[in-house]
């Protein structure tokens, strides 16, 4: 028995529907012997609105029920799994509470084709504590698990949800409609989705934080577990995407997403083309994107590929072991086709590549690479090839052993396009093969169309071949410590 005001509550007592009021406010009721607290205070339970969680009863217009007189309150959802027959909406500043991410389970019911949360205009949401299961395999519409459309300052917080196997399902998304700012995303679980987490609608101040994203099933170009098609601001903490059939995460259009202490890993399985990360912020764009810390390894291509987007940092990450499937052609732990591009610290290592022709790192125009460690990758360290790139800088660097699978230098300045190339700065790096069977072929290796190249001050030996070869044009080559 429990004591509520002035009066003696008895579950074995009290059956059906009993209402308790102290001062004129609900504080609590007894529905069929089932204890509901339901003061602002305590939590509206939705098994007082008749909701039974026993994985049979279609719970969605008692659950529904639950939150609407929660508003502005705390809505709760014991542990169970309540089966829903379309979607819910939460209403504005309430917060529904599970009893864990995988105690408490939202299911769809078999052939439904809806959303399991729908919320347009919402402000001050907070869902918190319980698993969302799309039952994808049971529909034959893409659909997403928890939708936010134009919304504002809404957190979703400590969330399994799974089988969003439609193509074209998101686990969580943003949508691309209306203006969506300030949302956090914390300690979410994303399984066997589509799309893990997208985050669109020119979304700005989105928080994903100490999330999970995998096994995710996207294979559609210009996608990925992680999809933020359209957000600026956004920060993606601690957060773990893998084991993905496409691309771990995508960011195209939007400018100023920072990752830190992010690891995407064994993503792409045995689809071509599908990388750790893919950048395509569009050509020109001084997009600021800025990795931290974080982890690109074992995946299918490379591990961070920028397809377009300038201005962007890598600092302190760690490029290994990726290109684990592309069996034809050649690429690299890193690759940048945009410009600007900023390498500080880190480890690039152990790139190898289905056909052993992978290099550490592949520099767009005016790249800086400076204090990384390149060491023993499958062809080359770095790699400088393409007409029109200028100024790429090469500094306080250790490339050392590369060319394990394929020999090549540690460094190769190669103008394919025989024009273009010009102002390369190769200075204070040590550059050399420590192996009792070397395979780093040169310290640097510079075309002959590459001109005002600088190489100074790097210690370039030992090497399988030698220290330097070729010169370019107007070189500038000298304090080099070739012996």
């Amino acid at each position: 028995m429990t004591r509520i005001g002035d009066k003696t509550l008895d579950p074995d007592r009290d059956q059906g529907v009993i209402t308790f009021y102290t001062g004129g406010s609900e504080q609590a009721r007894i529905a069929n012997g089932i204890w509901i607290l339901s003061s602002p205070g305590l939590g509206f339970d939705v098994r007082a609105y008749g909701a039974k969680g026993d994985g049979v009863t279609d719970d969605t217009a008692a659950i529904q029920a639950g939150l609407t007189a929660a508003a502005g309150n705390v809505a709760v959802i014991p542990a169970g799994t309540y089966i829903l027959s379309s979607a819910l909406t939460v209403p504005n500043n309430t917060t529904l509470v599970g009893a864990g991410k995988y105690a408490t389970t939202l299911k769809m019911k078999a052939s439904v084709n809806s959303n399991t949360f729908t919320q347009a205009s919402s402000t001050g949401v907070t869902l918190r504590g319980f698993g969302v299961d799309m039952n994808g395999t049971a529909q034959s519409v893409a659909k997403t698990g928890i939708l936010f459309t134009g919304s504002t300052d809404c957190a979703v917080e400590d969330i399994f949800v799974q089988n969003g196997t439609i193509s074209g399902s998101s686990g969580i998304a943003i949508s691309t409609t209306g203006v969506n700012n300030r949302f956090r995303f914390s300690r979410c679980d994303a399984f066997n989705c589509q799309r893990g987490i997208t985050v669109a609608g020119a979304s700005l101040d989105t928080v994903i934080e100490s999330c999970v994203i995998r096994a995710c099933l996207t294979t559609v170009a210009g996608e990925g577990a992680l999809y933020l098609p359209n957000s600026s601001r956004t920060r993606v903490i601690n957060t773990l995407v893998t084991g993905s059939t496409g691309s771990g995460c995508f960011v195209a259009t939007g400018t100023d997403v920072e990752f830190t202490g992010c690891y995407f890993m064994s993503n792409g399985g045995s689809t071509a083309g599908k990388r750790g990360v893919h950048v395509n912020s569009g050509a020109g764009v001084d997009c600021a994107h800025r990795f931290i810390g974080c982890h690109f390894e074992l995946n299918s291509e490379q591990g961070l590929y920028v397809e377009s987007g300038d201005g962007g940092l890598v600092q302190g990450c760690v490029i290994r072991n990726n290109n684990q499937t592309n069996a034809a052609g050649s690429t690299a732990g890193m690759e940048f086709d945009g410009a600007a591009w900023r390498v500080v610290g880190g480890v690039v290592t152990g790139n190898v590549g289905a056909n052993g022709t992978c290099d550490g790192i592949y520099a767009g125009d005016q790249t800086i690479i400076d204090g990384v460690a390149i060491v023993g990758n499958a062809r080359r360290g770095v790699y400088v090839a393409g007409a029109n790139k200028t100024g790429v800088t090469i500094s306080g660097c250790i490339v050392r052993n590369n060319g394990i699978v394929t020999n090549a230098p540690g460094i190769e300045l190669n103008d394919l396009a025989a024009g273009g190339q010009t102002g390369h700065v190769v200075v204070g790096n040590a550059l050399y093969d420590d192996q009792g069977t070397k395979t780093q072929t040169y310290a640097v290796s510079i075309a002959a169309a590459v001109d005002r190249v600088t190489v100074q001050g790097n210690r370039c030996f030992p090497n399988k071949t030698g220290a330097i070869l070729g010169t370019g044009t107007n070189a500038n080559i000298g304090n080099n410590v070739i012996i």
